[in-house]
């Protein structure tokens, strides 16, 4: 689609950038074999593939608001839980923010430094406070609501394309 025709229909640009941080996540999340876990909880990539299918393919033009992003919450939280849990100081991480400061410690690639986790761990705080919000407000306009998606999906992909898999612990 031309620049002029996504003018046009704005939505079909944020339409293919959300199908494509849908994919590049879904393929961090089976990287770091995120794809399965529990039979008592469900796994990150099924919150993520329900929450997206949700904002995707939506049952009316407003609402769904908290139904969406709060299961793309959940897909966040289940993914820095489970990577916490594989890593050896897990005990030491009294909070969410020292779980990703751990992660960045024992599983970052090399190529990253600690301020690159200290900033996820912030930018954690303020994903994880919108997402929780969305349920009460309004019922929100598509736009609007696509937006917060993509911002909490591009959190959650740059989390996990920070994690090196070759030293996670199974």
């Amino acid at each position: 689609m031309s620049d002029d025709s996504e003018k046009l229909d704005p939505l079909h640009g944020r339409t293919a950038r959300l199908d494509q941080t849908f994919e590049d996540i879904k393929a961090q999340m089976k990287r770091l074999k995120l794809d399965s876990g529990n039979v008592r909880y469900r796994n990150p990539l099924d919150l993520l593939e329900e929450a997206y299918l949700a904002i995707r393919y939506p049952a009316s033009a407003q609402g769904a608001a908290s139904s969406a992003l709060l299961i793309l919450r959940g897909a966040i939280d289940r993914s820095i839980e489970e990577l916490v849990r594989r890593c050896p100081a897990q005990k030491q991480a009294q909070s969410r923010r020292d779980g990703i400061l751990a992660l960045g410690l024992h599983y970052g690639k090399n190529d990253l430094s600690m301020a690159h986790f200290d900033s996820l761990a912030a930018d954690d705080e303020v994903v994880n406070r919108e997402l929780s919000g969305t349920g009460k407000k309004a019922a929100m306009e598509r736009p609007d609501l696509a937006k917060q998606f993509l911002q909490g999906a591009r959190f959650l992909r740059a989390l996990l394309s920070s994690v090196d898999e070759a030293l996670l612990r199974p």
